[in-house]
């Protein structure tokens, strides 16, 4: 029962990751295309959409923190491994499982206090400075979106090694 519950949430967070991913895209050609908008708009109307920093900005939150569970998931982040060739499967077992709940604890800390952030800038209504004013909670979404499908790919990476020990990375293994 524990190891259908465990791949069960191990496949939710491989889904979260995608569309975390599926968002970051999306956002490099939101961005992109915004700013092809805003050079054909200078270029030819001498004006501006006055929305480029507004736009480029929740764009690059969204393009930072969207595909970092996809990166976990797909071991496409940069570890320094010198340590775990060195132990055992036993230990680098444990290592693993450690090293993920660890880092879902900070995560889940970070999820807190921008869950404060966002609750906070949406009761006070803050909004942005310049010529187009948008809600403050906006970052703090983006970033905290980010965070909890980090936290649910770090929550399940150590369930699931609890599970099925066998899933180990590899001592010759680059991720």
């Amino acid at each position: 029962m524990f190891k259908k519950l465990v791949h069960l949430f191990d496949r939710l967070a491989d889904a979260t990751a995608l569309v975390g991913m599926a968002l970051a895209i999306l956002a490099i050609v939101g961005t992109s295309t915004l700013m092809i908008v805003e050079i054909g708009y200078r270029w030819l109307l001498q004006s501006s959409t006055h929305l480029m920093e507004l736009g480029v900005g929740y764009g690059m939150t969204l393009i930072t923190f969207g595909p970092l569970a996809y990166a976990i998931r797909h071991s496409d982040l940069i570890r320094v491994v010198l340590v775990v060739r060195l132990l055992p499967c036993r230990a680098r077992w444990l290592m693993e499982i450690c090293v993920n709940a660890g880092a879902g604890v900070v995560i889940g800390f970070l999820c807190y206090h921008y869950w404060i952030d966002f609750t906070r800038s949406l009761a006070r209504g803050t909004m942005t400075g310049g010529i187009i004013a948008a809600p403050l909670w906006v970052a703090s979404l983006l970033i905290l979106f980010g965070l909890a499908l980090l936290f649910i790919t770090l929550v399940a990476n150590a369930l699931t090694l609890i599970a099925d020990p066998s899933r180990v990375p590899d001592e010759a293994e680059p991720a």
